[in-house]
């Protein structure tokens, strides 16, 4: 009887104790609709032929000339789905461009553009108003060059945070991001935030390796 009595208040103990562990995670996991953070976004992603470094020269030659004036893809969107409607019509153009482009310098390669999903590891945007995106799976407007198999260059295109200009706050704010996502993917945000960056980073991974 005395045994059965100890079991029984062993497992009222765990039970008690996972009730405890699950309180204090819950102020640390990603809230309702956080996780939402993927889809807000469309990444800018430009692949060079391969690493030999006349490719690697054109890539960024690509960059700085398509990066003028592709901004204003978006400018006007009010979230991710119509910054998508408004890339997707714009592919033939973009496509053509690029490779004007890159006959008028002589580079001997064409190249590609697409609107597609693709895996982006976790990647800092350091500056004067620094934020963090987590690894996942991201809507992404590519420019492949020739075979794309050299080292590339991504940014964000929607909301246009590493490109200068406005604040990345008020560039997230106006793109539909709460105060609580933003919060999530500031570098200097308490250790509270810099675990539910990790959950999300997490639920990234995850969707990137299935």
């Amino acid at each position: 009887m005395r045994t059965q009595n100890g079991k029984v208040v062993k497992i009222m103990a765990w039970a008690c104790a996972s009730v405890l562990i699950g309180v204090c995670l819950t102020a640390f996991l990603p809230v309702r609709g956080e996780e939402n953070v993927y889809g807000g976004l469309v990444r800018l992603h430009i692949l060079a032929d391969s690493d030999d470094e006349d490719a690697q020269s054109v890539k960024y030659a690509l960059r700085d000339y398509i990066v003028n004036d592709i901004a204003a893809l978006t400018a006007g969107c009010a979230d991710a789905s119509q910054a998508r409607v408004s890339i997707r019509a714009e592919l033939p153009r973009l496509e053509q461009a690029a490779n004007a482009y890159l006959d008028e310098i002589g580079c001997g390669m064409t190249a590609a553009v697409t609107l597609t999903r693709e895996y982006y590891p976790t990647r800092l945007y350091e500056g004067e108003d620094s934020v963090r995106i987590p690894a996942g799976i991201y809507d992404s407007l590519r420019f492949i060059i020739g075979r794309g198999g050299g080292a590339n260059w991504w940014c964000v295109l929607f909301p246009p945070i590493c490109m200068g200009g406005a604040r990345v706050d008020d560039e997230l704010a106006a793109a539909g991001y709460s105060s609580e996502q933003i919060k999530i993917l500031k570098p200097e945000s308490g250790k509270k935030y810099e675990i539910r960056f990790k959950f999300l980073e997490i639920i990234g991974e995850l969707f990137g390796k299935s």
